[in-house]
């Protein structure tokens, strides 16, 4: 009987080396394979470019009671365009409106001409609709662009700031007004919207620089 519990014990020891044994070497073999790996890791920096502000200024200063046809008025319509290191494109939407009166087509086109820009724009034969800083532009409007059509003038503002007149005032009210805009409350609305120039991908996206100067 001792022997045979001596073999059991014997037989239990040897046992539990091997597997003593064995589990060492597996964790062994897993510890080891964990120390193999590497890594690595970087960062850019990088800065973006400057914004392009523009501000807009619209001034009556003086013959702006009981205005009549032909006649000369003071209207100052400047862009100032602020110093920043982005260049830009400029465009200028105009509308004029006539409230208390049942002014017609012919009536706004000719109350349009009050805001008869310098050589210095070219007019786009495009209407606005749409709402830029608040104010409301229906679609009885004009917009132009600094430059021409095919070659817009590019703004660097990166030493200054850039002042743009978009008339040369005084302005001379149309003569073709008729009774239909008598008494009535005359409003000038003008908009500048600056943009970068640099947009590289303008042609492969099927969108000319002219038309995102509208996207406002």
């Amino acid at each position: 009987m001792d022997n045979k519990k001596s073999k059991k014990k014997l037989f239990a020891i040897i046992g539990s080396s091997v597997l003593a044994f064995v589990l060492t070497v597996v964790v062994s073999v897993a510890v080891t394979l964990a120390y193999f790996g590497g890594s690595d890791a970087e960062e850019a920096t990088m800065t973006m470019g400057q914004a392009v502000n523009v501000n807009a200024a619209v001034a009556a200063t003086d013959n702006v009671e009981n205005i009549l046809p032909g006649q000369l008025v003071n209207l100052d319509v400047t862009a100032e365009v602020a110093q920043s290191t982005t260049t830009s494109y400029l465009a200028a939407v105009v509308e004029v409106s006539a409230e208390g009166t049942t002014a017609t087509e012919e009536d706004i086109n000719a109350l349009l001409a009050l805001v008869d820009p310098t050589a210095d724009w070219a007019s786009t034969n495009s209407n606005f609709v749409g709402t830029i800083n608040g104010i409301t532009f229906t679609g009885e409007s004009l917009v132009y662009v600094l430059g021409t059509t095919d070659a817009l003038t590019v703004v660097d503002s990166s030493t200054e700031a850039k002042t743009y007149e978009l008339v040369e005032s005084p302005v001379r009210v149309s003569k073709r007004l008729t009774n239909t805009v008598a008494e009535a409350t005359l409003t000038v609305k003008v908009a500048f919207i600056s943009v970068q120039s640099s947009i590289e991908d303008a042609d492969s996206v099927g969108c000319s620089l002219r038309t995102r100067l509208f996207f406002v």
